[in-house]
């Protein structure tokens, strides 16, 4: 279970880097522009050196998931979407981390993950110093519905919704509306802990994020993505 928090922990800070302001250094990414006239690129850089200066910041992001034609499902065409909306704010180390994982990831991102197994201290300093205040809601397709109920006797709600906080490194989940649905939650309070920065702290001296590392160093090639841009 903590491997599998770590993992996710780590993919979570990544995502960070693509989307937070960066701490007001000089040495920050230069954005992509790609095949952008002169005039447009300007327009970007001055957009960045705008978010330099913040300190906390809202951001409002949907994932569409979409399944269509597998065999194996018993309807043709599914799909759900994600929604996050949060706000979050950073200390000075925080956003340091975040300015540092930005840059490694600028030309290779999954380098950003050694940089964590060589200096687990990044992730560290960047849940440490981060508070935030999200809202996650799951809107489940009529076909998604049926397919739950088929697959796993489920009569899920076809919108789900889930608070979390992030404060002082403790991450909170409140999971009223996911008690009816799973029995192992039915007889906890409504809202539940994770010790995120402890739980960190334990796998970082155990050498876990640099089992992680290596595993990413030996299992990848040709990792570059060309375009991601870590503004």
């Amino acid at each position: 279970m903590a491997q599998r928090l770590m993992s996710l922990f780590v993919v979570f800070a990544l995502l960070l880097t693509t989307a937070a302001p960066l701490a007001a250094q000089t040495d920050t990414p230069d954005p992509f522009c790609g095949n952008l006239k002169s005039d447009d690129c300007d327009l970007l850089r001055t957009s960045v050196a705008a978010m330099l200066s913040l300190e906390s910041y809202h951001t409002a992001i949907t994932y569409t998931a979409m399944l269509h034609g597998i065999p194996e499902m018993p309807v043709d065409h599914a799909e759900m979407q994600l929604h996050v909306a949060g706000d979050y704010a950073f200390d000075d180390a925080a956003r340091a981390s975040i300015r540092t994982l930005a840059l490694i990831s600028r030309e290779e991102p999954l380098a950003a993950i050694e940089a964590i197994g060589n200096d687990p201290a990044l992730l560290l300093n960047l849940y440490r110093g981060t508070t935030a205040d999200l809202t996650v809601a799951l809107d489940l397709s009529e076909e998604w519905g049926a397919i739950l109920d088929e697959a796993a006797d489920l009569n899920w709600p076809l919108t789900t919704t889930v608070a979390v906080r992030l404060v002082d490194g403790v991450l909170y989940f409140n999971i009223h509306e996911l008690k009816p649905f799973v029995r192992e939650l039915a007889d906890s309070a409504d809202w539940v802990a994770i010790e995120m920065v402890k739980t960190l702290e334990t796998l970082a001296d155990s050498g876990a994020f640099r089992d992680l590392a290596d595993g990413v160093a030996s299992s990848t090639t040709g990792r570059s993505v060309t375009g991601l841009d870590p503004m």
